[in-house]
């Protein structure tokens, strides 16, 4: 039997694999301009960034989208547990039925119970043990919290914030010259202009500074809530993950 829980997820993945492909797309429009310059106290040279303007709207959107998928995977999951469990539900009890996500046991138990009261005890059992509290210190780690948090946000104040980081890149050495230093400043944000690089690269006979083509990598990363300062398809990614390999298959076999 297919369920609607699995249809959502399968909207999930394809909104995620729509972000993948047009955050890729705005990257190498290359929105961006570079600067090599050397540093006048250290005789470094020093790669500089700045955006051209913004990661487009449609990427928050469809963020939004995959993070509203995700959400009501859940939710449509623990609404075919009850069923499994009570046959039928009234409109009241419907209304009060979806996947509770708390970081602290209390709020669990007094709160989130509630939502889960219709499913069968065993059910309970494996949702309590997917909480993030489990995770104690690094509960606001979760995958289930950052998408709880980041949802609640796309859902009912705005959309979500995101910016283009540096990621790196490669420094092809030129024939005859040898790096004496290289150093990368990961996941700084370009929407000033920044740094992103140092290095020294001289001509092997005479010593003198020779300028290296960079091609520097870059990605966009979330500016809001618990997910601050990582990469869009790497957060993502890590829910898709957690509910596809390990709520998923703990729940499913109930029905």
């Amino acid at each position: 039997m297919f369920y609607s829980f699995e249809e959502k997820l399968a909207r999930a993945h394809y909104h995620l694999n729509l972000l993948w492909s047009e955050s890729n797309q705005w990257i190498e429009s290359c929105p961006y301009t570079i600067t090599d310059e050397i540093d006048p106290n250290t005789g470094d040279n020093v790669i500089r960034s700045k955006l051209i303007g913004s990661p487009p709207p449609i990427v928050s959107q469809i963020l939004g989208d995959c993070l509203h998928n995700f959400r009501a995977t859940l939710d449509h999951l623990v609404h075919a547990l009850a069923l499994k469990n009570r046959l039928t539900l009234t409109d009241a009890e419907a209304i009060q039925v979806a996947f509770p996500i708390f970081r602290c046991k209390l709020g669990f138990q007094s709160r989130g119970m509630g939502k889960i009261k219709h499913i069968s005890g065993e059910a309970q059992t494996i949702i309590n043990r997917l909480q993030p509290y489990h995770a104690g210190n690094n509960a606001t780690s979760h995958p289930l919290w950052i998408l709880e948090k980041l949802e609640n946000i796309d859902k009912h104040r705005r959309l979500l914030v995101t910016v283009a980081s540096s990621g790196g890149g490669i420094a092809p050495i030129p024939r005859g010259t040898r790096q004496e230093f290289l150093e990368w400043s990961f996941n700084r944000s370009i929407q000033q202009e920044a740094e992103i690089a140092r290095y020294r690269c001289v001509n092997v006979n005479t010593g003198e500074r020779v300028k290296v083509n960079f091609v520097p990598s870059f990605a966009i990363f979330i500016a809001d809530g618990p997910a601050q300062g990582k990469g869009i398809i790497s957060v993502l990614t890590y829910i898709f993950r957690s509910i596809e390999g390990d709520v998923l298959p703990s729940l499913r076999k109930l029905l």
